[in-house]
């Protein structure tokens, strides 16, 4: 009975009023073209942004990028450094066989000083578009926010 009494204390404790609530830290936000450093390894610029094909879950959307390691080590950027979002804010995650498929050079350990020109391929449903890009290297990091704006075709 005693242990309950000061695990029930402890719990008035833990969620006083006196104690502000965590705020949460916004997340800063970019435009297609602008280059973007969230974590101070890897700057991105997102070039473009298209939707078409028939994919497993619906249709591909992609972004295209460049990406510059500005780090002095070799870094491999990866795929789940971004996430797509769609007007309600659900989130999308790079469809990784489509980007083994496209021989993705964000696979790769890009060297000190290099950059690359690639794209993330997402398999969304029919019914959506996505509206933002989330780039953060690792959960940790800071986020960047990227407004996408379909490319127009060229002719």
């Amino acid at each position: 009975m005693a242990g309950a009494v000061v695990a029930g204390a402890g719990l008035v404790l833990a969620f006083s009023p006196s104690e502000a609530a965590p705020t949460a830290v916004p997340i800063p936000t970019a435009s297609m073209g602008q280059p973007v450093t969230p974590d101070g390894a890897l700057q991105y610029t997102v070039t473009s942004f298209e939707c078409g094909g028939t994919g497993a879950k619906g249709h591909f959307c992609t972004v295209g990028l460049t990406v510059k390691n500005i780090s002095g080590t070799a870094t491999r950027p990866g795929i789940a450094f971004a996430r797509a979002q769609d007007a309600q804010g659900a989130e999308y995650l790079p469809d990784a066989v489509a980007q083994i498929r496209a021989k993705s050079a964000l696979l790769n350990d890009l060297p000190p000083g290099t950059q690359i020109t690639d794209r993330l391929i997402y398999d969304v449903p029919k019914a959506v578009t996505p509206t933002t890009l989330v780039l953060r290297q690792s959960p940790p990091n800071p986020a960047i926010r990227i407004t996408l704006t379909k490319t127009p075709a060229t002719p």
